[in-house]
């Protein structure tokens, strides 16, 4: 029954420090996939005073774990998870007075063993883990979370051989391996690995991990990022290329296109150019070969050759050739990375796309030396769109500090502080710091104390 696992083990997402750092350091941490919460197939067979006794330990047990989880300090933790480990050691004494309920006894003294762990009192939590895998090996719902506890309390002393091995017993039903426990033992075991020097059996696990791991929780993500770093700074570029092709079926060509395009784009800056640009005409899409390009260039920082893929891009689609959203690409490109403001507003100018791009012709506009055109434009946003008019004021204020109109820019923030809506806004925030920093004190955010 050992393998009959899953009813305990819930997908409850503790916080945990590395645990290559628990094996040489002390350290207080909730068990990844440890429920506190006992089985509904034990509780609903409670009577009405075993479960409110059950209650209130699990009450206690709950209020020490969210303390943990908002960062309470050490000190503060250890009386509150004794005083669980007390509360349920009411509940099993209770129970090995009364009916005898073998099933809810070990349940409690699987709780006391997790609240001495929780509370650093290893030794105890030992010898009660001890006590729950030798006299409830047929319960699984005792006996499993049990061995769980086990591992993390043997590697936790210092104790990694005899650690392992219960990880390795753990791990032994394919079940058990994709539940977050198990993935979370595994993750833990690859920060091992990789503590211990052995980087290369740490990679193989984290990819086992990714490419088996049906949860996608955090674990599979560790063993992404970490995957992808590993790749890319050791150029294993096939390596990572698999990564990305990982569950997706050979014969699906359009994912398979999709997963490496999605690849390349990882790559782009890191893989040699030239492997890119062959990579990129294994694409059969025209037009997919062109906005990769465009990618590459961007990665790359070859700005104008991005404006020349734009040209290719259009040619190739009309209807997104002549749409705004290649218009204002170009316009960053001039204005961001170029610095030719003169030819970003050019571009802005022809923008038709309010008021979006009248935030876009202003900025261009100052940037480019007209601050009066800016300044217009900037009344034309605040008369003309009401949600954008608290910006704009905010904006112009700012402008004119830059400019050195002190007293019109104290005059705007004030301006936006008495407007009913305004003063609702994020910018009069903006304004009440501003004000502040003139020496004008406006009692917090209400206008009522400025004058």
């Amino acid at each position: 029954m050992k393998h009959e696992t899953q009813a305990v083990i819930r997908n409850l997402k503790f916080a945990i420090l590395p645990f290559a750092l628990l094996a040489v350091a002390p350290a207080f941490a909730l068990i990844r996939g440890m429920s506190t919460s006992m089985p509904a197939s034990i509780y609903r067979e409670l009577e009405f005073t075993d479960r409110a006794a059950v209650d209130r330990a699990q009450k206690l047990f709950n209020e020490a774990a969210d303390a943990e989880r908002r960062g309470v300090k050490a000190q503060d933790l250890i009386p509150r998870y004794r005083a669980a480990v007390a509360e349920w050691k009411k509940v099993q004494v209770a129970a090995e007075g009364g009916d005898y309920n073998q099933q809810l006894i070990g349940w409690a003294t699987l709780m006391q063993a997790y609240g001495r762990f929780l509370a650093h009192d290893r030794n105890e939590a030992a010898k009660l883990l001890d006590e729950c895998r030798d006299l409830y090996s047929d319960e699984p719902l005792v006996y499993w979370p049990a061995v769980l506890v086990t591992a993390h309390n043997k590697i936790g002393m210092g104790d990694l051989r005899d650690g392992e091995r219960f990880v390795d017993e753990y791990l032994e039903d394919p079940k058990r391996v994709t539940t977050y426990a198990g993935q979370s033992l595994r993750w833990e075991r690859h920060e091992r690995l990789r503590a211990a020097g052995k980087e290369e059996e740490a990679f193989q696990l984290a990819r086992d991990i990714y490419e088996n791991g049906k949860n996608a929780n955090e674990n599979w993500h560790f063993a992404r990022n970490y995957i992808q770093n590993r790749c890319i700074e050791e150029k294993r570029w096939a390596d990572l290329e698999q990564l990305y092709l990982a569950g997706v079926k050979a014969d699906d060509k359009a994912a398979v296109l999709k997963a490496k395009a999605d690849f390349l784009r990882r790559v782009m800056g890191r893989m040699p150019r030239a492997e890119v640009l062959k990579r990129i005409e294994e694409q059969p899409d025209k037009l997919t070969k062109l906005w990769l390009v465009y990618n590459l260039d961007e990665a790359e920082g070859q700005w104008k050759a991005l404006l020349l893929d734009l040209d290719q891009i259009a040619a190739a689609d009309k209807e997104y050739g002549s749409g705004n959203d290649i218009k204002y690409k170009r316009a960053w490109i001039y204005r961001d990375r170029l610095r030719d403001f003169p030819k970003a507003l050019e571009v802005a100018a022809t923008i038709d796309d309010p008021p979006r791009s009248l935030r876009e012709l202003q900025w261009c506009q100052r940037l480019a030396g007209k601050k009066q055109e800016a300044y217009k434009t900037l009344i034309e946003i605040t008369s003309a769109f009401p949600n954008d008019a608290a910006w704009a004021v905010c904006t112009t204020a700012r402008y004119r500090e830059e400019d050195g109109e002190k007293e019109k820019a104290i005059a705007l923030y004030k301006r936006i502080l008495k407007h009913p809506e305004w003063k609702k806004s994020p910018e009069a925030s903006t304004a009440h710091q501003a004000l502040e920093r003139h020496g004008i004190a406006t009692g917090g955010a209400m206008i009522n104390a400025v004058r």
